[in-house]
């Protein structure tokens, strides 16, 4: 049989492919999964919020949440006492998350209840995205990602857990964004082997070691993170009576021991009375802090450890810190000045300028120093904290 011969099923079977070729790609489309521990019942299959699973983690275990990106579990306001646990099948796609999310205007609580380890973990997931939750009260973490990429912590609140509020684990490329860690055992933010994370316009305070740390001790190397935009006040306890007039002195930020973070970037930061220094870049570890305000700290501002450390200032505030605004090294740059930042309130938390600030349009890019960089400066009011 010649070429032209072939078989009637051959010439059929090329033509509908062709067809297909030409055809959009099909993508599923997206699914709700429904939480609420309030439905009402009597069926939980999570298609509406009349028939919503009770528990976040049948959610995240259902078909049409894991089966393809793009999908959500909403979560209607309560207490959910659980840990909720997605690994890799859960993964979403690069600009199509799959996301757990809070129901529009409730704001979920994931307890741990002084007995669970975790309230949130993922591990060897990809493109996931939290939004809108609370977790407390775990025994460990409230947050851990292990092995996890791409992933978002955004507008979650992390408090009061026994060690870190969220730590990261061999896990790269995430971003915690208009979040809050606070009150937790140990660090707000602790990244170990995590390298290239970041954290935006998020609230790190009084937590009882430090605001935000990578590496531990000798390992967990986590390069290039950035800290942009955000409030780091009132973290450790006693760190700086524990360091003496060491170098290891823990506080605001703190890159740890010989873990050797590199290339750190801090910017648009306002770092404020923590109780040891205000940023510590330690042993071998390199940080560039621009535009911030560090300021009032009860150890030193600014600070370096020995052998081969380094952080590099530009258009920083450094002011008013307990035991030096530089140390071991560090000297500030032209760009840089030391006056009271004369912030609203510190007090509660209000770290906006009033228009008498001498940090308000000093930074390197012409906006003003600190957290608030475009916000419009507070006319002078009463009470004032500097």
């Amino acid at each position: 049989m010649s070429r032209m011969q072939q078989p009637d099923n051959t010439r059929v079977c090329r033509a509908l492919a062709a067809m297909l070729c030409l055809l959009p790609s099909i993508v599923p489309a997206a699914t709700n999964v429904y939480v609420d521990i309030a439905a009402p019942g009597p069926t939980h299959d999570g298609t509406s919020w009349a028939t919503a699973y009770t528990n976040i983690q049948t959610a995240v275990q259902d078909i049409n949440f894991a089966n393809s990106p793009g999908n959500t579990v909403l979560v209607a306001g309560g207490t959910y006492a659980e840990t909720i646990t997605l690994s890799a099948a859960h993964s979403g796609a690069a600009g199509n998350p799959n996301r757990v999310a809070a129901k529009p205007g409730d704001r979920p609580v994931v307890d741990g209840g002084g007995i669970r380890d975790y309230g949130l973990v993922a591990d060897g997931a990809s493109c996931l995205s939290f939004e809108g939750l609370t977790v407390f009260a775990c025994t460990n973490s409230g947050i851990r990602l292990t092995n996890a990429m791409a992933c978002a912590i955004t507008n979650c609140t992390v408090t009061s857990n026994a060690l870190d509020g969220i730590y990261l684990v061999a896990s790269s490329n995430n971003t915690i964004m208009d979040s809050e860690c606070a009150g937790n055992g140990a660090d707000g933010v602790h990244f170990h082997f995590a390298g290239s994370n970041t954290v935006l316009r998020s609230r790190i305070h009084h937590n009882t070691a430090t605001g935000i740390r990578g590496g531990t001790g000798t390992s967990g190397r986590s390069d290039n993170c950035t800290v942009r935009e955000c409030w780091i006040y009132r973290n450790g306890n006693t760190g700086y009576l524990n360091g003496g007039d060491g170098n290891q002195v823990r506080g605001g930020i703190f890159l740890d021991g010989d873990s050797s973070c590199a290339n750190w970037l801090v910017v648009n930061c306002t770092v404020y009375r923590n109780f040891g220094d205000g940023i510590n870049s330690y042993h071998r570890c390199t940080m560039t802090v621009r535009n911030s305000i560090v300021a009032f700290n009860l150890a030193r501002g600014l600070e370096r450890g020995n052998t081969g450390a380094s952080l590099v200032p530009v258009n920083n505030d450094v002011f008013g810190n307990g035991h030096g605004n530089y140390w071991n090294g560090v000297t500030p740059d032209a760009g840089s000045i030391s006056a009271p930042p004369s912030f609203v309130d510190a007090a509660h938390g209000d770290f906006r300028l009033y228009a008498d600030s001498a940090c308000l349009d000093k930074g390197s890019d012409g906006r003003d120093m600190g957290a608030h960089p475009d916000a419009a400066p507070v006319s002078i009011g009463s009470p004032k904290t500097y």
